[in-house]
């Protein structure tokens, strides 16, 4: 079995101690299987779930006694589903409401805070957090395997939460989606897309933005 010490800041020295978690059990299989990069890639769907313990016993139950193949698919279905939660550039919506979100936003990244006066000179971008189209598609539909690896990273409430704010109408013309919009940097919206930033849970709302 491969060792996590191999996966830079995967674990406490006190985690090391306790080898019989499904944390130690996943980082090892994950060690023994990859190389880097390929290694700290898969290794963060562990380290940074919502619940290490059941991302870690997920992935074992998906890959066990089916050898590294299994772990390398399981590594292209992560991979894919970080290209889905990808934020986009709105760049069909109606004037009028393109008003309104700049107005709400005060003409100002909502990250950095830098401004701009002018609304077209694209320094500042309205960006989807999630695609709307995110859970249209059959790859991410209930039970699918996007679906359960999704979960198993920021937890099935908080899947549900998510797509009860979106909703199953999200592409709907009729669909007000100022709430899922946001004014972005160009210089920002570039790192939040690549992974260098991320949101994070609001104090006092149940709503989680990964």
């Amino acid at each position: 079995m491969g060792s996590p010490h191999n996966i830079s800041g995967s674990a406490s020295q006190l985690f090391f101690q306790n080898k019989d978690s499904a944390e130690y059990s996943a980082l090892s299989i994950i060690a023994e299987s990859l190389a880097h990069p390929q290694r700290a890639l898969l290794s963060a769907f562990v380290k940074h779930a919502v619940d290490r313990e059941v991302a870690s016993q997920f992935f074992i139950d998906e890959v066990s006694g089916q050898g590294k193949v299994a772990v390398s698919q399981f590594l292209a279905d992560w991979i894919c589903l970080l290209e889905k939660v990808r934020p986009v550039v709105c760049t069909d919506l109606e004037q009028s409401l393109r008003r309104n979100i700049w107005q709400r936003d005060g003409g100002r990244c909502c990250v950095s805070k830098v401004g701009n006066e002018q609304q077209h000179d694209g320094s500042l971008l309205l960006a989807y957090i999630l695609s709307p189209s995110f859970f249209c598609g059959r790859n991410i539909a209930d039970n699918s395997k996007l679906y359960r690896i999704f979960a198993a990273f920021i937890g099935e409430s908080q899947l549900q939460n998510l797509q009860s704010l979106m909703g199953h109408d999200s592409l709907s013309p009729s669909r007000d989606q100022s709430g899922q919009l946001v004014l972005l940097s160009s210089h920002v919206f570039e790192h939040f897309r690549n992974g260098r930033i991320s949101f994070k849970r609001a104090r006092n709302t149940n709503i989680s933005i990964l």
